[in-house]
């Protein structure tokens, strides 16, 4: 289809793809016959906070993406959950994807997309303890290793959540020099071990690592149950949480 800086998107059967510049690295795509769907293993990880809160709640949360990659989460969280949604990019040419070619509606009443650096915006004031939902995805064009992964940086993230708020973040890098558990001891040391989660995906090397600011939820009978309501009421097979679940760190 086209190439923009660093980005580049192509369709390919019912499917629409972005990717970093060099075609290498999947940034995620679309169902071109439903575009609000989440597809694939990964972002689907990346809700796994919906096992924390109540359906009736949806359209009170808010809903924060760093990094908009081809807008599913976003579209996601906006037209089928209708939350209030906010989502920061850095690179232009990536909204005007999003905008263009994935179906992002422009701005309104409950979704603002914002254009600046992910970690000057999750610090400011008008955050804290404001986001029900904070998904972290920040990388650059080449994914060598997570854009942002200092200790202030968490320390903003766990700042912004509400009481009972969750993070997830992706977790990953193609410089073999990455470690992602040593990402994952600089976000315990800020959130603290009883309040994070590793999810283990099967068909991606990723890792979605999930932090609340409240300790994690110990009785898995009533994890269960949540998840099926989960599953039933928003198509998302939360039950695969559990699977993926490594725990205790």
């Amino acid at each position: 289809m086209s190439n923009q800086s660093a980005i580049t998107l192509k369709d390919q059967g019912d499917y629409r793809i972005m990717s970093g510049a060099n075609d290498t690295v999947v940034m995620g795509l679309m169902n071109l016959q439903r575009p609000n769907d989440l597809v694939g293993e990964y972002p689907i990880a990346m809700m796994a906070g919906l096992l924390f809160g109540s359906v009736v709640d949806y359209p009170r949360m808010h809903a924060m993406q760093l990094g908009l990659g081809p807008g599913a989460l976003t579209k996601y969280c906006w037209a089928r959950l209708g939350m209030q949604v906010t989502a920061v990019e850095l690179d232009p040419a990536v909204v005007r994807a999003c905008r263009d070619q994935f179906g992002l509606p422009p701005n309104g009443e409950r979704l603002r997309v914002v254009l600046a650096d992910a970690a000057d915006e999750i610090a400011r004031p008008q955050y804290r303890e404001s986001v029900d939902l904070l998904h972290v995805d920040v990388y650059d064009g080449q994914s060598l290793r997570p854009a942002l992964d200092d200790i202030s940086f968490w320390a903003d993230c766990r700042n912004a959540l509400t009481e009972q708020g969750c993070m997830t973040v992706n977790l990953w890098g193609a410089d073999p020099a990455y470690c992602v558990y040593d990402s994952v001891a600089r976000i315990s040391s800020v959130f603290g071990r009883e309040s994070i989660w590793l999810l283990h995906l099967t068909t991606a090397p990723n890792i979605v690592l999930v932090a609340r600011r409240s300790p994690m939820p110990a009785d898995p009978l009533d994890l269960m149950q949540q998840a099926c309501v989960v599953h039933l009421l928003n198509g998302v097979p939360a039950h695969r949480f559990l699977v993926q679940l490594a725990c205790p760190l």
